[in-house]
């Protein structure tokens, strides 16, 4: 009931109470009931794929920052994490996690964090500039931009000693253990803004993020979208999933990919009804099918935790 997660969730619903509105319901129902065991099969699939390549991207942004997190500590930090992405704040929630396992500090293990959610972002707009979606000619210039801005800020952030300097003096007088995460996250940030961890980062990256066009593929065909192709599939929720990677931990990723996706598949051509249940059965399988990979993994790991002690992993003085 805390107001940053309690009014964030309260607006998501009521954007998915709006988009809901737009359509007929039992016509897009009808579509969702429509969803084959193979096809759910086969998404499931598509999300065991993407979990495993981008807990294998952490893993490796972890060791990079210099971390050797236990393989089960890790684990069950990646697995809540990944659960919990749907909520306002939950981006960080491994590295919470990871911190109270005492295996990183919260400040430079968030630094793998950021790293990975600005390599989604550099591959998601990089994808929409070049594959375009129909109708929306303003779109790859305005990413291109979008493209460059965010080349300049981190390249501005991770070279910059004065802030260093400002943070490294402040951190014990003013902004107490807050500065000395900043600092952490920022020396961390430095430290994988190189093409050593960088361009591995974005193959892979785009490689399981591909697993989301795929899986929106065969839940489309699924209800009868035979013409949906895998092109128009990954611009649609790609479209989404920008708006949700722009807006961090602000709002939850429910009902703003549905309203985004939703217009990025009229777009090409479909039909409110026919876009709205092909992205609300996929959002559909797919959360169950991560719920599912995810929970027997925290419930099989739970100890973990619970034997941690909880006291946290505290930053470095510098």
């Amino acid at each position: 009931m805390q107001p940053k997660v309690f009014l964030p969730v309260l607006l998501a619903g009521a954007l998915l109470v709006f988009v809901l509105s737009l359509s007929d319901l039992p016509r897009v129902f009808d579509r969702i009931g429509r969803i084959t065991p193979q096809a759910a099969a086969l998404c499931a699939a598509c999300a065991a794929y993407y979990l495993t390549l981008k807990g294998t991207v952490f893993h490796l942004l972890l060791r990079g920052l210099g971390f050797r997190v236990r393989f089960r500590a890790f684990l069950l930090a990646y697995a809540v994490g990944e659960m919990t992405l749907q909520l306002p704040a939950g981006t960080y929630v491994s590295n919470y996690l990871l911190s109270r396992m005492r295996e990183a500090p919260p400040g430079r293990s968030s630094a793998a964090t950021t790293i990975l959610l600005i390599l989604e972002t550099m591959v998601v707009m990089a994808a929409l500039a070049i594959l375009g979606v129909t109708g929306w000619q303003w779109l790859q210039p305005a990413l291109v931009g979008l493209i460059a801005a965010h080349v300049l800020v981190l390249a501005a952030v991770v070279t910059s000693a004065p802030l260093r300097r400002w943070l490294g003096a402040r951190q014990g007088r003013f902004l107490g253990p807050l500065g000395q995460g900043l600092l952490g996250l920022v020396e961390g940030l430095r430290t994988l803004s190189t093409l050593r961890y960088l361009v591995p980062g974005a193959v892979l990256t785009l490689t399981y993020l591909t697993g989301l066009g795929a899986g929106l593929t065969f839940i489309g065909h699924a209800q009868g979208l035979t013409g949906l192709s895998f092109q128009q599939a990954l611009t649609i929720y790609f479209a989404g999933l920008l708006v949700t990677l722009f807006l961090g931990s602000f709002l939850t990723q429910i009902g703003v990919i549905e309203a985004v996706g939703l217009g990025a598949a009229q777009a090409w051509g479909y039909g409110v009804n026919e876009g709205l249940a092909a992205i609300l059965g996929f959002r559909l399988v797919w959360i169950g099918s991560v719920w599912l990979i995810c929970g027997s993994i925290a419930l099989w790991l739970r100890r973990e935790l619970r034997d941690s002690g909880g006291n946290g992993f505290q930053e470095p003085s510098h």
